[in-house]
């Protein structure tokens, strides 16, 4: 079965899918990997910067139908990916394994305060001053789109990686 994994950014979508891709030995990919190849390996920042946000969805959400339609893969979707109507349409209907990575607004917050990797580079989607006012704020009306495309959903706020893995794994089951 095909996987895909939803969540806020910070939820470990990317973490948890390689090494759940490795576990069962299937193609990793990572939905915000193939938005900046789309835009030359430029940022994401940079993206909305150069670009706007309505060019980053449109391609995220081509991008995210594509990744659909294909076979025997764990995707990992960029948090806003998901809300997105045509991709929660899509999700709804999709017959693969839709994951939801939750986690409290202050938990992602305090993720997306000490992140140093890729997602560190990410714009400010509401201008808020700090991570902790943002995340509340867009994570709020996200949460009930999350939960009608999940088939699962587990709550990775105290959950280490290979929990989370072997939830996944033995909902397969």
């Amino acid at each position: 079965m095909d996987i895909v994994l939803i969540g806020y950014r910070a939820s470990g979508k990317s973490s948890v899918g390689k090494r759940l891709a490795h576990d069962l030995e299937r193609p990793f990919i990572d939905t915000d990997d193939l938005v900046r190849a789309h835009f030359q390996g430029d940022p994401i920042s940079t993206i909305f910067a150069n670009h706007g946000e309505p060019a980053f969805r449109a391609a995220e959400t081509d991008i995210a139908l594509d990744v659909l339609k294909r076979t025997n893969f764990v995707a990992a979707f960029g948090g806003g990916t998901p809300v997105q109507p045509r991709v929660t349409q899509a999700l709804e209907d999709w017959p693969g394994l839709c994951v939801y990575l939750s986690a409290p607004a202050h938990v992602l917050a305090q993720r997306i305060d000490t992140d140093a990797g890729p997602g560190a580079d990410r714009p400010s989607l509401t201008g808020q001053a700090s991570a902790a006012d943002e995340v509340a704020r867009v994570l709020t009306p996200r949460i009930p789109i999350y939960q009608r495309c999940a088939d699962l959903t587990i709550d990775v706020a105290t959950t280490p990686i290979p929990q989370v893995i072997q939830q996944i794994l033995d909902h397969l089951r």
